[in-house]
């Protein structure tokens, strides 16, 4: 398990911290206030209150998440893939970068980006964008649909290369610019959704979680060596 290049008493505070917070959040205290207080109870700084703070989730939105996500990927054949772009394509460098992921409550992956690098380190370009794309073919979509963040910089650059390379490997579809992305991905009700954020994944009722699913099927050498912080199996008494 990756140890954030910190200590091991340090780890061991970090796993601790988790254990109280869901301790709360399942009694329905506040998320930021609990955040809050076990943070400055276990003395963490920022870079292990954002871990803590995308790891933990209560129980009752866990099943919720747990009951809307596809486990079978051969059901996504022919159907219209709806992808939150940015929250999606963050994880995916993470993940070809070697960057440690992490392995939350509701057993998604999510990135640590914003903790190990500035947002000028993130390089969404052809060499990106291509083994994504080479990625997503494998489950045969029927059309494929990416959502910008209009407030993001150069939104309007990176969802026009992601049309050109569309257009190159054959993908139909469409990339737009959305003022409120999660409100967009919301609405899909029959279609598959691919996000992992939980304000999506507890409302739209299919989702799928393709980062996972990439890690596990993906043979490259280089991406066996993927770095975790396990809190998925973090035993808490």
């Amino acid at each position: 398990m990756f140890t954030f290049k910190t200590s091991r008493q340090d780890y061991k505070r970090l796993n601790q911290a988790y254990c109280d917070l869901i301790l709360l959040l399942d009694r329905n205290y506040p998320k930021k206030s609990a955040l809050t207080f076990v943070s400055n109870h276990y003395t963490l700084d920022s870079k292990f209150r954002n871990i803590l703070n995308r790891a933990a989730l209560p129980i009752n939105t866990v099943k919720t998440i747990q009951n809307n996500l596809l486990e079978n990927f051969d059901s996504l054949k022919d159907r219209n893939f709806h992808i939150d772009a940015y929250n999606q394509i963050i994880t995916f460098f993470s993940i070809v970068n070697l960057d440690p992921v992490i392995i939350c409550r509701d057993g998604l992956l999510r990135d640590i980006f914003s903790s190990l690098h500035s947002k000028r380190d993130l390089r969404i370009d052809r060499e990106l964008i291509s083994p994504y794309f080479r990625a997503l073919l494998k489950l045969e979509p029927k059309n494929i649909f990416f959502y910008f963040d209009k407030q993001i910089s150069f939104s309007k650059n990176h969802a026009r290369l992601f049309s050109i390379l569309m257009q190159e490997f054959e993908i139909t579809g469409s990339c737009d610019i959305h003022k409120a992305v999660d409100w967009s991905l919301k609405k899909q009700s029959k279609d598959v959704v691919f996000s992992h954020d939980t304000a999506i994944l507890t409302i739209a009722p299919y989702c799928f979680d393709f980062l996972s699913w990439f890690l596990n099927s993906n043979l490259s050498h280089k991406i066996s060596q993927q770095r975790y912080i396990d809190f998925l199996n973090i035993t808490c008494f």
